[in-house]
């Protein structure tokens, strides 16, 4: 009797020792998976706090762009710069006429 109390003592045993070890992996793996998703999170913070960064560089870049595309097309600063290439109105104006036109042929 003694014999079979102690087999089964042995064998719950080993039964709490095999689950201690099953808990303890389950938990080394949790703890593992945390780290990888920590690292994981952080990096991608990283990342889009450059990202927000460089935005923010593009967009006044863009504003100032827009803003220098507009004062150097506007008609003040085109006639402007048609006077100094030598561009003015003229005075004589002179019509070509042509015995043919060309588009109806």
């Amino acid at each position: 009797m003694k014999k079979w109390q102690e087999e089964k003592e042995t064998n719950q045993n080993q039964k709490k020792h095999f689950v201690l070890k099953i808990i303890f992996v389950v938990v080394a793996f949790l703890l593992g998976l945390q780290i990888v998703v920590s690292n994981t999170i952080s990096t991608s913070g990283e990342k889009l706090q450059i990202l927000e960064q460089r935005y923010v560089v593009l967009s006044s870049q863009n504003e100032f762009l827009k803003k220098q595309i507009a004062r150097v097309s506007s008609l003040g600063s085109i006639q402007r710069e048609a006077e100094e290439l030598g561009f003015g109105k003229s005075d004589l104006v002179i019509y070509l006429q042509s015995a043919v036109n060309v588009a109806m042929k």
